[in-house]
């Protein structure tokens, strides 16, 4: 919910409800991941980390 550097309380403030609210719900979602980018095919995964070929 935090957006351009606000915190919490700026965003309770902003939605008109209690920052223990935004919290809960904050800690209670969960994140989605998004890819920024495709892994090249130059690159394999190995045990937890991508090495160049």
């Amino acid at each position: 919910m935090a957006f351009n550097g606000a915190g919490v309380r700026d965003t309770a403030r902003t939605l008109k409800i209690g920052i223990n609210t935004v919290i809960r719900t904050l800690k209670n979602s969960t994140p989605t991941p998004k890819r920024i980018m495709e892994a090249s095919p130059n690159w394999k995964h190995h045990r937890g980390a991508y090495l160049r070929t």
